[in-house]
C-alpha cells in the first residue's frame, strides 16, 4: 500500500506539474525550509522507478516463496490476494472521488 501511496502522489505531482507543484505547496512564503530543484528529480524520477522495482521484487519474492499457488486468489499471503485488496480498494476509491468531484462542482 505505501508502493501505491507513493506511485499515485507521484503521478498526481507529474499530472499537476512538478516543479509548480514545489513552488505552491512547497515553498509558499512561509515555508521555513526550500526545497531545491533536485526534488523534481526524486519525484519525476527516482520515486516511479523505485515503485517499479519494488514491485518487481515482490512478485518475484512472492513466487519464489510459492511457485503453485503464488496467484492463487483465495490465500492468506501472496499476489492473488493482494491484487483483489488492490483493485476492490482502488475502485471504491475510484468512485468515492467521482462523488467527492460532483458534489464540489455543484456547491
Amino acid at each position: 500500500a505505501l508502493m501505491l501511496g507513493g506511485l499515485f502522489f507521484t503521478i498526481a505531482g507529474i499530472r499537476h506539474g512538478i516543479p509548480a507543484l514545489r513552488e505552491q505547496h512547497l515553498n509558499h512564503k512561509d515555508s521555513n525550509i526550500k526545497v531545491g530543484r533536485w526534488w523534481d528529480i526524486v519525484i519525476g524520477v527516482v520515486v516511479p522507478i523505485e515503485a517499479g522495482v519494488l514491485f518487481v521484487w515482490w512478485l518475484l519474492d512472492a513466487w519464489s516463496e510459492s511457485r503453485e499457488g503464488w496467484l492463487s486468489l483465495w490465500s492468506t499471503y501472496n499476489v492473488g490476494t493482494a491484487l483483489i485488496q488492490f483493485v476492490v480498494l482502488l475502485s471504491i476509491l475510484f468512485l468515492a472521488n467521482r462523488w467527492i468531484v460532483r458534489r464540489t462542482i455543484q456547491e
